[in-house]
């Protein structure tokens, strides 16, 4: 192994230092080949006119690929929208709110949940720090949603409701919990603590309309959720909760630059990570793993959904790896390809380590200051590039739609007979009900039997469709890394149905090298939902039983765990019965 090209891409326009590092020969030639292939190909050149060929040559997927580049030239338009977002930020702060509940899913969410957790560690530039505090909603557990509506003041609250669609499931039904709620309390103006974003003519719009909401942002058509954090879906709940839209896009432009026609492939961070990213996949080396501190970890939730979403389809995936904590090389298999985003002195020692084991790695140096306006739109390029190696469309989301139509059908049967649909169960241990394929006499057994089908260069996917919480993720974690240390595989670890927006179109659409654990548990609460036959928990259950299904369509290894009674008893039920292996 050698390490090449190091001081890859520098420059003073952006806040990054890229290096690739421990690339093996074939690995570093192919590199070579792919980049001289897209300078004769002029690729950057093709993506930035939407050339739709660099994807596909079917032509209705060109279609609807031409129909989602508006992301490409986003920034100028939004730069335009600077002085609207400052008149409604000063207007929100001027009302005295207290606390943004965003409501919404995957892309609508995801990246105004990142600036959120930015802006309070003060890394994000804010005019007011006395702005409202901002929470997103993004899970149909009834005890998590019961959790947040314990924590604010409903009469001091702004409703901020996401959807590209206007008809997303999870974000019609906490708009209609909670305008319900609060129309109980201040009637006819309870439309004026909700904001929308949506796209025009979504049924959204029209609600907004109806019930006279403060304000409804219009999108632009042509961009897709997850690549939309630099639109109005991003910068609406930025904006409100006081960050500085102007240094904002002023500093995404800086990356865009960075990504232009002009720059040979060479000196082009974005191309460069994409094909970095997409060789190295093809290569074996397919679970992309960012090594950050707990600060950047909900941008590493953001790449997430853009890389799973957008390259895990038609048999083909790059897998991210988020959240993991570093661990000795040994453990990592050679379907490891890292990402360190350095500059944090704790983490150097085992960078180090890392990069003498010779895994292939790219050290993105920040410089001491982490730009995530640039990080936005450099991943977002790369992701698209990426997906111009692979030859698959990264702006379409085919199997996400098959869980969704799962659940619809399971929930028109319960509204029906009163009853969830489900399997009986292959075992009963204590907590812990069992359901899958797989037999044994205890927990243990099953996990085991479970557990040794796993081949090399696998991995291990954990879903939870439970309360998201502090510590129930505590114990989840716990788990992961007891399973990647023990079987010395990647583990990636998803809260259902967040996750069904992210990483579940990879676990159906991608290649069959993934076994999963499905986890749910009884509900403490039972919160209705106003204008529906069912409630949050019945929800919940139906969409774990929908992705249970969806999976097993797609002949996945899956098995899934129903915890009884005490949650946090069973998990370490669990975790206990792992550690047995």
């Amino acid at each position: 192994m050698k390490g090449i090209l190091e001081n890859l891409m520098s420059d003073a326009s952006i806040s990054a230092t890229i290096n690739i590092l421990y690339l093996s020969e074939m690995n570093h030639n192919k590199l070579m080949f792919l980049e001289k292939r897209f300078e004769d190909e002029e690729v950057v050149k093709r993506l930035w006119e939407k050339d739709a060929s660099l994807w596909t040559d079917d032509s209705k997927a060109k279609d609807g690929i031409i129909k989602r580049l508006g992301w490409l030239d986003v920034i100028p338009k939004m730069q335009t929208a600077v002085p609207e977002l400052m008149i409604f930020a000063e207007e929100i702060k001027s009302n005295g709110f207290e606390t943004i509940l965003h409501m919404g899913m995957g892309g609508s969410s995801l990246a105004p949940e990142v600036i959120a957790k930015r802006l309070t560690s003060g890394e994000v530039h804010s005019d007011n720090l006395n702005f409202p505090r901002f929470i997103v909603l993004d899970t149909t557990d009834p005890d998590a949603i019961s959790d947040i509506e314990e924590r604010i003041d409903l009469r001091k609250t702004l409703f901020i409701v996401a959807s590209k669609s206007g008809g997303t499931t999870e974000t019609d039904c906490f708009y209609r919990y909670f305008f319900n709620k609060l129309e109980t309390i201040v009637g006819a103006e309870a439309g004026q603590q909700f904001v929308a974003i949506t796209d025009p003519g979504s049924d959204l719009e029209n609600t907004a309309m109806d019930k006279r909401f403060r304000h409804c942002f219009l999108n632009f058509s042509d961009i897709g959720g997850r690549y939309s954090a630099l639109s109005y879906f991003g910068l609406v709940p930025a904006a409100a909760m006081g960050l500085n839209i102007k240094t904002f896009l002023d500093d995404a432009a800086k990356a865009a630059q960075a990504c232009a026609i002009e720059r040979p492939v060479s000196r082009n961070s974005g191309a460069l990570l994409g094909i970095a990213m997409a060789m190295l996949a093809q290569n074996g080396r397919d679970k992309i793993t960012f090594i950050f501190g707990p600060e950047l970890q909900p941008f590493g939730d953001w790449l997430e959904q853009l890389i799973a979403e957008s390259l895990g389809k038609e048999n083909k995936a790059v897998v991210p790896i988020t959240g993991e904590n570093i661990c000795n090389p040994e453990i990592y298999g050679d379907d490891r390809f890292l990402i360190s985003y350095s500059g944090q002195i704790k983490y150097r020692f085992s960078l180090r380590q890392l990069h003498d084991s010779g895994h292939p790695m790219i050290s993105i140096s920040t410089e001491g200051r982490f730009s995530l306006a640039q990080e936005f739109f450099r991943w977002e390029f790369a992701t698209a590039v990426a997906g111009a190696v692979l030859k698959v469309n990264p702006f379409d989301q085919p199997n996400v739609q098959e869980s969704k139509e799962i659940t619809k059908e399971v929930l028109k049967r319960f509204v029906v007979s009163g009853i969830l649909e489900t399997r009986n169960p292959i075992l009963e241990d204590k907590h812990i009900s069992l359901f899958g394929d797989f037999s044994g006499t205890s927990l243990r057994a099953i996990l085991t039997s479970f557990l040794e089908t796993l081949r090399p260069g696998e991995y291990v996917g954990m879903m939870a469709f439970i309360n998201p919480n502090q510590k129930n993720s505590g114990i989840l974690q716990q788990i992961r890394h007891q399973l990647r240390d023990k079987f010395s595989v990647a583990v990636t670890l998803g809260f259902g149905p967040r996750f069904l927006h992210s990483t579940g179109q990879m676990h159906k659409g991608g290649p069959d090298n993934g076994i999963f654990i499905q986890i749910t548990g009884d509900k403490t609460c039972k919160l209705p939902i106003p204008g529906r036959e069912y409630g949050f928990s019945d929800l919940i259950n139906a969409q774990a039983a929908g992705d249970f299904q969806a999976l097993k369509m797609h002949n996945r290894r899956v098995i899934r765990l129903h915890i009884s009674g005490d949650l946090f008893s069973g998990l370490k039920q669990l975790q206990e019965a792992i550690q047995d292996i």
